[in-house]
């Protein structure tokens, strides 16, 4: 009978050569794994300045869009007077120009009543109301005669006669 019929398990049979090849891949293994472990860790604290940096550059653009819309309101409200003071500007522009041109018209009337009267840039509408046909003949004289008054144009002329009042409608244009 053989003397031994069961493996020898503790016999020193070049077993460990295997297991010295087992520890140096184990050895690289724990290597690499605390090399990996090193890159999450760097990582982990790249992600955190990043996150930090990325909060912060986020709460400065919300700043930032909070300013310009409320800049953009303030500009609205500059374009707006620009608006208002260009507009004021014009009509005080022409407001001296009807002011000279009212000045003319009614400087002329003499001893007439004026009954009605509308004045803009380019035109005139008088209504006046006197005792007399000369005041009315020399009236629209003094307004041709001078350099402000193209053309006159009579609209209507009447008289009442309980009164003896006449009654003149003119129109003028400016030149």
């Amino acid at each position: 009978m053989p003397e031994n019929l069961s493996p020898n398990l503790l016999s020193d049979s070049g077993k460990d050569e295997d297991l010295n090849n087992y520890s140096v891949y184990i050895n690289i293994l724990k290597i690499f794994i605390t090399a990996l472990l090193g890159v999450f860790i760097l990582l982990g604290a790249a992600n955190f300045v990043l996150n930090t940096s990325l909060s912060g550059l986020k709460l400065e653009q919300n700043n930032l869009s909070a300013r310009i819309t409320s800049l953009s309101s303030e500009e609205l409200n500059i374009r707006r007077t620009g608006l208002k003071i260009s507009a004021y500007k014009s009509y005080l522009s022409s407001r001296k120009g009807i002011s000279d041109k009212t000045s003319f018209v009614l400087g002329k009337i003499g001893g007439l009543q004026v009954d009605e009267f509308q004045i803009d840039p380019a035109k005139f509408s008088l209504t006046v109301v006197g005792g007399n046909a000369y005041d009315f003949t020399k009236l629209i004289f003094d307004y041709l005669s001078g350099s402000v008054v193209s053309e006159i144009r009579l609209k209507s002329a009447s008289i009442n006669p309980a009164t003896d009042l006449f009654t003149v409608s003119i129109e003028g244009a400016f030149q």
